[in-house]
């Protein structure tokens, strides 16, 4: 019966999901034209279905505690966790908005592992709220970006052998380096692994994706080319990017992950959607050169 329950109310998320897909928003056409660029190859309904993953998100990060009493979650990869708690190395763990973050942090508790993770504060009071209440319920410990004040605070947690972590799959502000993402240099947050790097954590990247009604699977891999961060963020992304072609829908394309190729000014929605098109544009033009003549 409680299965049934939860299986309703993340079904209801869902669909609440898909009524923001048939909204008039640039966001839409964003993902479309984005997913059309790099990932031509996907099902068209696939940026729908990402809406109806992001409304069954919402809704298990609600039901996290319930949920992981009922569901079934496979880790074929939790000994890798075990082994670096084990020699007493902290943990640094590279995550991206792929499947369920908030699900994944939920998870990492069940397995007795507490979690800090990295985050920016909204500019909105009652999202930063409602973030709050969705950390506080999956057992995360946030750290809010504070400067060097908070880069001290995360090497203090290392040094003490925890676990912290940070969706670095964005296009942001911060300290940043260009790393291949889908075959285009994409700008990728460094801060956490460069701390990882300077005192000596371990590195993973990890996730946690929808596999089916009740069904969750976790991906973990350790990092272990610690040559330089730009090998750091290579092997992070190689993984992400392998189970995004696998989930496609399970990503989100409506962040505009591509809009800065390099260090000049990012791109505005605007100059973004057109730059797709061009793109698009130009690579249907080589391939109809490329083609032979009938």
């Amino acid at each position: 019966m409680i299965k049934f329950i939860l299986s309703c109310a993340i079904g209801l998320g869902g669909q609440l999901g898909i009524l923001a897909y048939y909204l008039p928003l640039k966001e839409r056409a964003i993902a479309q034209r984005q997913l059309a660029r790099f990932l031509p190859n996907a099902r068209t309904e696939t940026i729908k279905r990402m809406y109806d993953h992001l409304g069954r998100s919402f809704a298990e990060a609600v039901l996290s505690q319930p949920l992981l009493k009922h569901a079934s979650v496979v880790c074929d990869d939790w000994h890798i966790v075990e082994r670096l708690r084990a020699a007493g190395s902290g943990i640094v763990a590279l995550t991206g908005h792929l499947g369920n973050w908030d699900l994944f942090a939920a998870y990492t508790r069940t397995k007795g592992v507490p979690l800090h993770a990295i985050g920016r504060e909204t500019k909105s009071p009652f999202l930063q709220q409602l973030v709050k209440r969705l950390r506080d319920n999956s057992g995360v410990t946030m750290l809010w970006r504070t400067g060097v004040a908070g880069g001290r605070e995360i090497a203090r947690i290392l040094s003490k052998g925890g676990v912290i972590a940070a969706l670095i799959d964005q296009d942001t502000t911060v300290r940043s380096a260009w790393v291949p993402f889908f075959g285009h240099p994409a700008k990728t947050p460094t801060t956490l692994a460069e701390i990882a790097l300077r005192n000596d954590a371990a590195l993973v990247s990890s996730f946690l994706v929808r596999t089916g009604p009740l069904a969750y699977r976790v991906s973990i891999r350790e990092i272990t080319d610690r040559t330089s961060i730009q090998r750091v963020l290579e092997q992070y992304h190689a993984h992400l990017e392998e189970l995004v072609r696998q989930y496609p829908e399970q990503w989100v394309w409506i962040h505009k992950r591509w809009r800065s190729p390099n260090e000049s000014k990012a791109m505005s929605s605007r100059e973004y959607l057109a730059w797709l098109s061009e793109r698009g544009d130009c690579e249907r033009g080589d391939s109809e050169r490329a083609s032979p003549a009938d």
